[in-house]
């Protein structure tokens, strides 16, 4: 769900950073569309207990509406969020202040809300419809935040055809990490320029997006991974240093994975119908030995996934600082 989100977020030139984090809100109509019409101004819940977004949405978040019983359809940028603890005073404050801003001039409204004991009022910026996305959104919540932060991130790298990406897969697959990969933001870059994903067209663009693009690159892969379960990602196909000083203040840990010579050439003869010993010269593969240097663990290609896992979590506390070498 996150990912279809924040690759909308993405492609209408949205990034999202911490602390600033995305919602999804069921909205009733008619208040659906006087929010897309820009008639409601304010989004307002009311709750009987401390839950989302009570003192949770802040300035700058992002809230995706879904309608009720239907899909998700629009989302605004919040441009401001007030709290209050109610009683009949405030309620009666904000009746009077906010009532045309929420769209509430029914009675019942406000009767409705009398019990309530938590108010949260959020303003409405920067609406936009989307087209319609339908969810698999099973539990009865009427608000869901998302988190936007890892709490580990593993980075895999290796030659071409080493077996980096089958190590990220089967990690990500038995320990249900995320997973996302360098190369599908290259993909992304291609099919927008209509380019074919040659090796060759990947390597120039990779090359290019290091150099003249590095923040949306990075934004991408860690908005856009698969799952967005797990507080741990697994990044493959790193090939530049200049990625990791994106990461200085991130946990990450670099994983280095090595192979026969002589079978990743037989592999890559079986994937691609060749083997072109070019494209190890292309600049983009050139870094590589020093990113070996920088590795918290070096393995090979037929190691275990256990062994794999457990050497990871050995090294990762003892590793040198990646920018004290």
């Amino acid at each position: 769900m996150i990912k279809d989100f924040k690759k909308i977020l993405f492609e209408h030139g949205i990034k999202i950073k911490e602390p600033n984090k995305v919602h999804l809100a069921v909205v009733n109509e008619p208040y659906l569309s006087y929010i897309e019409n820009r008639e409601k101004t304010i989004e307002s819940r009311f709750t009987k207990n401390k839950i989302a977004p009570y003192k949770i949405i802040k300035t700058g978040d992002v809230v995706f509406m879904k309608k009720a019983g239907g899909p998700v359809q629009s989302f605004f940028i919040v441009k401001d969020a007030i709290f209050f603890e109610n009683n009949p005073e405030i309620l009666q404050n904000i009746k009077q202040d906010f009532t045309d801003q929420i769209c509430a001039s029914d009675e019942s409204f406000w009767d409705a809300r009398i019990n309530k004991k938590y108010i949260s009022l959020i303003g409405v910026d920067s609406v936009v419809k989307i087209d319609e996305l339908k969810i698999d959104k099973k539990d009865k919540r009427a608000w869901l935040t998302f988190d936007n932060t890892y709490k580990k991130i593993i980075l895999t790298s290796g030659k071409i055809g080493s077996g980096k990406t089958y190590i990220a897969q089967q990690l990500a697959k038995k320990y249900q990490y995320d997973q996302a990969s360098f190369s599908s933001y290259i993909r992304y870059k291609c099919e927008t320029m209509g380019l074919e994903h040659t090796r060759e067209n990947m390597q120039n663009i990779g090359y290019d997006t290091v150099e003249n693009d590095l923040e949306n690159y990075i934004y991408y892969m860690l908005n856009c991974a698969t799952n967005k379960k797990s507080d741990t990602l697994v990044l493959d196909g790193l090939r530049h240093t200049k990625v990791l000083d994106f990461f200085k203040n991130e946990n990450i840990y670099v994983l280095f994975v090595e192979c026969d010579e002589f079978l990743r050439q037989q592999q890559l003869q079986t994937r691609d119908g060749f083997f072109d010993p070019q494209s190890d010269m292309h600049e983009t593969e050139q870094e590589l030995s020093h990113l070996k240097k920088l590795a918290g663990t070096v393995v090979k290609n037929t190691d275990s996934t256990e062994d794999i896992y457990c050497r990871i979590n050995q090294c990762k506390c003892e590793q040198k600082s990646l920018f004290d070498l």
